[in-house]
């Protein structure tokens, strides 16, 4: 190594290009210059395909977020018309209760006369609140407001 200009130290070519000429060493540095941009441009490539592959899954990603918000809502309607539905059918149940006791009630007291009058008054009321109860129960069931008089306003039912 000799001492350059300023006292630095002159750099020292590398053995393996000393013997060559200014053209060989163009042509060896040209050669792999072409080899370096072979190799960069198939990396590229490949960066180019994980980046179409990274947009079409963020896409597919968006799309199954939108869903999964949609079925939320739609989970949380249904779970509001289910309890809606246990509600009805808890009312229905102490309705019916209190229908089962008053045609136990008439059953125990021999029907009501001699000549079953009272029974059948009763078992005539028994069956208009029960067709009141069905209408009101049909028309909420088909999406309208029950029929004035018609017996439990919110009675929906199901059918399992």
């Amino acid at each position: 190594p000799g001492v350059g200009v300023g006292g630095k130290v002159a750099a020292v070519a590398p053995s393996e290009i000393t013997a060559l000429k200014v053209d060989e060493i163009v042509a060896r540095w040209s050669e792999e210059t072409e080899s370096l941009v072979d190799d960069f441009r198939r990396a590229a490539v490949r960066v180019s395909r994980w980046d179409r592959r990274v947009v079409a899954n963020e896409r597919r990603v968006l799309a199954v977020h939108a869903d999964v918000a949609a079925l939320e809502g739609a989970t949380a309607a249904l779970k509001a018309e289910v309890d809606t539905v246990s509600a009805q059918q808890d009312e229905l149940d102490v309705v019916l209760a209190a229908v089962e006791a008053a045609v136990e009630q008439l059953a125990g007291s021999g029907g009501g006369g001699g000549d079953g009058g009272g029974a059948m008054n009763e078992r005539e009321k028994l069956f208009s609140t029960a067709e009141k109860a069905m209408r009101s129960l049909d028309a909420v069931a088909a999406g309208g407001a029950p029929p004035p008089g018609g017996g439990p306003a919110r009675h929906r039912r199901s059918t399992s």
